[in-house]
C-alpha cells in the first residue's frame, strides 16, 4: 500500500500545489485588507469575508482533487492494472485517501496556519484573540473533506446522464 500512496501522492502534488498558492494568494489578500483597511479594528481571523472564501475554497478544492484522483485511473487499462495488483479493493481505496487528505490537509492548513499565528502575534492585530474564533474555519476545513469524498464519488460513478454523476456533490451540498 505504500507504493500506492506513493504513487498518488506523486500524481497529485501539482494539484495541491496549485492550491496551496491560489489559497495562500488568497490569505494574503485578506492580510491587505486588514493591514490597508483605515480603521483595522476587527478581527481578521472573525471576518466573514475570510470564512466565506475560506469555505468556498475548500469545497471546491476537496471536489476537485477527489474526482481527479479517480479520473486519473479512468482509462480502461489503468483501473485494470491496478486492480490486478496483489492488493484488495479497500486497500485501493485506502490508499488513494490517505494520499489524498493528506495532500488536502497540507495545501489548506499550511497558510491558514500562517495566518492564524500572524493574528494571535502580539502587536499585530488590534482585536482580542479567542480559540472559539476558529471554529467556523475548522468547519469550513472539515467540510472540504466531505466535498473530497463527494468528488470521488462523482469520478467513480459511471453514468450517462450527468446529472445523476453529479449526485455526490449534490449530497455534500
Amino acid at each position: 500500500m505504500k507504493a500506492l500512496v506513493r504513487k498518488e501522492i506523486r500524481e497529485n502534488v501539482k494539484l495541491a500545489a496549485l492550491g496551496l498558492v491560489i489559497y495562500t494568494l488568497i490569505l494574503v489578500q485578506q492580510y491587505r485588507d486588514y493591514v490597508f483597511s483605515p480603521t483595522h479594528m476587527w478581527q481578521p481571523l472573525g471576518h466573514a469575508g475570510l470564512q466565506d472564501i475560506t469555505g468556498l475554497f475548500c469545497a471546491i478544492f476537496g471536489a476537485v482533487l477527489g474526482w481527479l484522483q479517480i479520473h486519473n485511473e479512468r482509462r480502461p487499462d489503468l483501473w485494470a492494472f491496478l486492480l490486478h495488483r496483489p492488493i484488495t479493493r479497500p486497500g485501493i481505496f485506502l490508499g488513494k485517501v490517505i494520499a489524498g487528505l493528506g495532500l488536502y490537509c497540507l495545501a489548506v492548513s499550511l497558510p491558514l496556519f500562517g495566518f492564524i499565528v500572524w493574528a494571535r502575534w502580539p502587536g499585530q492585530v488590534a482585536a482580542p484573540f479567542e480559540l472559539t474564533m476558529l471554529r467556523p474555519l475548522a468547519a469550513y476545513v472539515l467540510t472540504g473533506v466531505v466535498f473530497y469524498f463527494a468528488g470521488m464519488l462523482t469520478g467513480l460513478r459511471q453514468a450517462r446522464w450527468y446529472a445523476s454523476r453529479a449526485l455526490g456533490l449534490g449530497a455534500a451540498l
